[in-house]
């Protein structure tokens, strides 16, 4: 038999914190290193290039142009803010007008603090096609109150056409102010 003499190994669980303690912090500061030594890194992806092409490239029958909604629409103009006028709402009749017809279009106004409509106060509605701007006064057709409604209304030919633009402004003017509502189509 051999002389060997075994050390009895006792267990130390202040020596076995400290170690653990030990790992975890050298763990940690290589963890950290190699997260900043992957965030400096360069990326090795090329840039990102725009693959758009200009507008005028796109064949005609390659544009997808979405339809309107078929007829009479009516858009309610809602503010957190209303300003005198207030823009109530719009009426656009037929809003999908082809070219050579023609285009109702009927607007309601409320005025504060008046009881009469003078002829100061004016509704123009303003058509951007896509060659086109065309400017159409409306007609004051009823009056309703208190408070003072008015209801504008005004007829517009479509000549041009709206593949790409389809906007239309309406701007109320009184002695108190002037308002602007914009609709955007296309």
């Amino acid at each position: 038999m051999s002389n060997l003499k075994l050390k009895s190994l006792k267990f130390n669980p202040q020596k076995l914190k400290k170690t653990l303690v030990f790992i975890l912090i050298i763990g940690g500061i290589i963890g950290g290193l190699v997260f900043v030594w992957i965030r400096s890194e360069p990326s090795k992806q090329p840039p990102e290039v725009s693959k758009q092409v200009p507008e005028e490239k796109i064949p005609k029958h390659l544009k997808t142009v979405f339809p309107l909604p078929h007829g009479k629409q009516s858009y309610a103009i809602i503010t957190d803010n209303p300003q005198n006028p207030q823009i109530l709402e719009v009426v656009l009749d037929p809003l999908d007008v082809k070219q050579g017809e023609k285009q109702v279009i009927t607007v309601k106004v409320k005025y504060k603090d008046t009881d009469t409509v003078t002829s100061n106060y004016k509704v123009f509605v303003t058509y951007k096609t896509d060659n086109t701007t065309t400017t159409v006064p409306l007609k004051l057709k009823k009056l309703d109150g208190p408070p003072l409604v008015g209801i504008w209304e005004g007829v517009w030919e479509l000549e041009d056409s709206y593949e790409s633009v389809y906007m239309v402004s309406v701007k109320a003017i009184s002695d108190a102010g002037e308002t602007k509502v914009d609709l955007s189509f296309r």
